[in-house]
């Protein structure tokens, strides 16, 4: 995904990129205020972005996180300390703790 495209979409609440080849995604992504919802299942994902585990995002309304059938083996902080969390889903991804 290209950073310009995700800047020109700063309204977007929902992302759904299932079923696809993703290894990570751009940071970018997660600084887009109005995201509620993101899904990602069934990718090759072994980072959720391109940023460190510990960064800063604008994504506070964050709600709903699907990344089942991956390749994470760590999840970023941010995803528990700066977003308003309340479904996740993880199953499938091999090394990743249980959360």
């Amino acid at each position: 995904l290209e950073e310009v495209f995700i800047q020109s979409t700063k309204n977007l609440r929902s992302f759904v990129a299932n079923n696809n080849s993703f290894y990570e995604l751009p940071h970018a992504l997660f600084m887009l205020e109005h995201l509620e919802t993101f899904e990602a299942k069934n990718n090759q994902l072994e980072r959720i972005s391109d940023a460190e585990l510990d960064a800063d995002v604008a994504c506070k309304n964050l709600r709903i996180v699907n990344v089942k059938n991956n390749a994470l083996s760590e999840l970023p902080i941010w995803l528990f300390e700066q977003t308003s969390l309340v479904a996740f889903e993880s199953g499938g991804n091999g090394n990743l703790p249980l959360y």
